[in-house]
């Protein structure tokens, strides 16, 4: 089906107001005293150390059934007249990585008798080099009576340590190391001189490192019409997704599968939403390594694909690369169109490691892509780092249905349009030498005319990463385009917005979603260009049966240009100049 188009350009702003969101970080336990069957293996496990200026008195007991947390450890510390600026501790010898972790966080009951001021307060040091960390003194006094959770930031905790270790002589120098906590100290302590002395009893119990272990929050990947796969990056083994019909009514579970071991600490999941109707939205939540995020969220929800030739909308953007503050910002102003899907044109990431992936990607495109599907497809910054498609391949599951089998290049139906992505880093002008390939993207060009030629789709849409008008893109695939009805062809690698209108085929450029800004690409096709501006960009397109209806905005939200397709089956369409 060829298609013309009406076009129109004007401006819009909107007022936009940004979207927050928290995660509910879960523990891991270092001690929940639940093992211990009595006050002598208590006292073993936890001993009185680092205690100065009280000569203090500290008892120590198991208690059991008095506390909402069941067992819990009692520690009295008596501090004798006189006593100033002192401390009684008791310490557990261990070691532990922390490093993905974001604070300690216990349950604590508190009673003081005698002279006050009286706090408690955590400490511990970092490696056997013996760098002393301490929190702040905390009042007893603010606690609540019948006992209560507390979280402490490790971003409060201060470096005491006499001797520099890693880092240098002064604190103001040092940065913690969580990778290597040993000795944990938990006491109480006097600030000033306490004529009197006094008593002061802490009931301490669930002592764990709080914060996200889950190094990528859940995406959605691969949406058909009875499911989506739900994805996340955890550094805890295992992991579970949870869904059902309504935010808090979560019926499904099913266990999430190593999709990719993609380093010791970096375990990429994959678990499957199934037996969903076409159009079917559900609610879920994803609990790994006791890590819960989603739960009683409204806004951790997935959609099954309509179906038939359904209306629906889509967005299409790219080059999103190296810029995670200008990648929100898209992003941000994408989430108020609120898409079905997301079409992305490559270079997701500046050199394709992983943690690229993960800062210039999953963490700003994180509020869109917990409920939005995204379709993506190679640069060539995606392969730059190794030249292979491992890292790509690990955090994305797409089709795979090209002729090796793999998600190079692949194409899946959404409603009334035929998606297809190609792989441009395979044909000859290709950025990686080590990986452009003729025999494969000659195997790649007779796939596309065979999977254009199936569909029954009314309308096709094509999506890659390098524009059609270069040399070596513009001979493998206009003519196959031309000859097999496609509608609308979008690219990025040009960072920019341009647009294109060329035998019945509209071209889009889409490069505008973080990568430096480079301008339109004059030489490219300049007797068909519609129109081009030099911002960052995305693309609105609504499907019907009737018209693709695509608006381009820019990251302050204003429209800045609109086309209108609509199907012609008798004459090939006249170019018209954007207003």
């Amino acid at each position: 089906m060829k298609s013309k188009f009406l076009l129109r350009g004007f401006l819009i702003t909107i007022l936009v107001i940004g979207e927050s969101f928290s995660l509910q970080a879960a523990d891991v336990s270092i001690d929940d005293f639940k093992g211990y069957t009595g006050t002598a293996a208590l006292q073993a496990a936890w001993q009185e150390t680092d205690t100065q200026g009280s000569e203090a008195v500290i008892k120590r007991y198991l208690d059991t059934g008095k506390a909402s947390v069941g067992k819990v450890m009692r520690v009295e510390f008596g501090f004798s007249k006189g006593s100033t600026n002192a401390r009684g501790v008791v310490g557990r010898p261990g070691a532990w990585n922390w490093s993905e972790r974001t604070g300690i966080s216990f349950w604590i009951k508190a009673k003081a008798a005698g002279d006050i001021p009286q706090y408690y307060q955590v400490r511990f040091y970092e490696d056997k080099r013996g760098d002393k960390w301490k929190s702040p003194l905390m009042p007893i006094s603010n606690l609540n009576p019948n006992g209560q959770y507390v979280t402490i930031p490790f971003a409060d905790f201060e470096w005491y340590g006499s001797q520099g270790g890693r880092g240098g002589a002064y604190k103001a120098d040092r940065v913690m190391q969580l990778d290597n906590i040993v000795n944990l100290y938990l006491g109480a302590a006097y600030s000033g001189t306490a004529p009197d002395g006094g008593t002061t009893t802490l009931w301490i119990g669930d002592i764990a490192a709080a914060g996200n272990v889950l190094i990528r929050n859940p995406y959605l990947q691969n949406v058909t019409q009875t499911g989506v796969d739900v994805m996340w990056g955890s550094s805890a083994p295992g992991g579970t997704l949870y869904w059902g019909s309504l935010p808090g009514n979560y019926t499904n579970s099913v266990s999430g599968t190593v999709f990719a071991a993609n380093a010791p600490d970096d375990n990429i999941y994959t678990a499957a939403i199934s037996g969903l109707s076409p159009g079917e939205t559900v609610y879920y939540y994803v609990s790994s390594g006791g890590v819960v995020v989603g739960r009683d969220d409204p806004s951790y929800y997935a959609t099954a694909a309509p179906s038939g030739n359904a209306s629906f909308r889509f967005i299409a953007y790219g080059d999103t690369r190296n810029d995670p503050v200008v990648h929100a910002r898209v992003i941000s102003k994408m989430h108020l169109h609120n898409p079905d899907i997301v079409i992305h044109t490559g270079d997701i990431a500046q050199n394709g490691q992983v943690w690229q992936y993960d800062t210039y990607y999953f963490t700003p495109a994180a509020p869109l892509i917990k409920n939005t599907p995204v379709f993506t497809t190679l640069g060539n910054h995606d392969l730059r780092w190794s030249g292979s498609t491992r890292e790509y391949r690990e955090l994305y599951s797409l089709p795979t249905n090209s002729v090796d089998g793999t998600e190079a290049y692949y194409s899946f139906d959404y409603g009334s349009v035929h998606f297809v992505s190609l792989n441009t880093a395979l044909l000859p002008d290709g950025y990686i030498r080590g990986y452009r390939d003729t025999v494969r993207a000659a195997g790649m060009t007779a796939w596309l005319k065979g999977d254009l030629a199936a569909t029954k789709k009314p309308w096709k849409v094509v999506f890659f990463h390098r524009p059609a008008y270069l040399s070596d893109v513009d001979a493998a695939f206009r003519k196959i385009f031309e000859d097999n009805g496609v509608n609308l062809v979008f690219s990025g690698h040009i960072h920019t917005y341009d647009s294109h209108y060329r035998n019945g085929v509209t071209y889009i450029t889409a490069g505008g979603g973080g990568a430096p800004l480079g301008g339109p690409y004059r030489q490219g096709w300049p007797d068909y260009r519609l129109y081009a501006f030099n911002d960052y960009n995305f693309v609105v397109a609504d499907v019907t049966l009737s018209k693709l209806d695509l608006k381009v905005y820019d990251d302050d939200n204003v429209l800045r240009q609109e086309l209108i397709l609509v199907p012609e089956q008798i004459t090939k369409p006249v170019s018209l100049p954007a207003d």
